[in-house]
Order: C-alpha cells, then structure tokens, then sequence
C-alpha cells in the first residue's frame, strides 16, 4: 500500500462518525461519569423501594394476619348466608382503614408508580460504561421482576435461571451478587 492509499484509508476512518462505532468501541472510550444519570435514578428507585418495603414492614405486614382473617371470615359468611357477607366484608375494610394499614398500602403504592417512572426514563438511556449496563440489569431484576428471580438459582426455574444468568453476565454480575439481589 502506497502512502498517499494508507493517508486516504486513514482519511476515511477519521471522518467516520462515533456514532457508526459499534456501542462496545463507544463505551470503552466513554468518561466514568458518562452513565451519572443511570447511577442516579438507579440509586433513586433503590432508595423508593426501601422506603416502600419499610412502609410494608412497619405498617401493613403486622397487620396482615388478622386482616386476612376477617376476609377469612366474610367469605365464610358468604358461603353460609350471602346476606352477611357485606357486613363481615365492611368489617375487615373496616378494620384495616381503622389501623391505617389501606392508607400505608396507598403510599407505597405512589412510591412503586415514581420508580415506575424513573425506571421507564432509565430504559431510554444507553448504558455507556460498564456500570452503567450493570446498574440497568441490577435495577431490571430487583425493580421490575418478581421475588421468583431472586435468592439461589438452584430454586428456580431453568428458564429464569438461564436469563438471569445471561443479564448477569452482561452487566459484569457474579453469581454470588445475583443471588443477593
């Protein structure tokens, strides 16, 4: 090759775009902070789903027993006379408007709707850095997927075993760090 044909390639290279890059060729050239915002709302949707979980623990799981015990009742009811039925069911309604426990169900439930949100902004952003595709994994499988994705991958099934694992490696995740989520 010439040196006026390997100038011209390298012409050409320069002038391509980063944005014609594959996103791995971007992202190793990507600034720490370049995924601040991910960090961010990842560490926001952690902070309302705590928030959310102590609201539970302090405020409604102490109450469950006997809230489902008075459903309990007024379904009993509804078996033997469907006329009492109202009255037992108003009753657990009742009971659980009284100790606050329908108002603690309300308020993390608005907690749940603004991680909702902050985590459909989060889906919009491309992760940049490895920590930022980390995060967005973290943040998929403690946020949006159910208790049946967490703890040991020997209790789950082999479907969701395998995804997880596959979200878990991309996102730089050990075993050991999947089942603590």
């Amino acid at each position: 090759m010439t040196a006026t044909t390997r100038r011209a390639a390298l012409g050409v290279l320069a002038s391509v775009s980063a944005l014609a890059l594959p996103a791995v060729a971007v992202a190793a050239v990507a600034p720490p902070d370049a995924d601040a915002e991910l960090l961010a709302l990842a560490a926001e949707i952690d902070r309302l789903c705590a928030l959310g979980k102590e609201i539970y623990a302090k405020r409604v799981d102490p109450f469950q027993e006997t809230f489902d015990s008075l459903l309990d009742e007024a379904m009993a009811a509804r078996d033997l006379n469907p006329a009492d039925w109202k009255e037992h069911y108003d009753k657990a309604l009742s009971y659980s408007h009284e100790i606050g426990r329908e108002a603690a169900i309300g308020e993390a439930a608005e907690l749940d709707d603004q991680a909702g949100r902050l985590f459909e902004r989060m889906v919009t952003l491309s992760a940049k850095t490895q920590a930022g595709r980390a995060v967005q994994v973290r943040t998929l499988l403690t946020f949006v997927h159910t208790e049946a994705w967490r703890g040991p991958s020997d209790d789950m099934d082999w479907e969701k075993e395998r995804t997880r694992a596959l979200l878990g490696n991309l996102a730089g995740m050990t075993e050991e760090e999947l089942a603590a989520i």
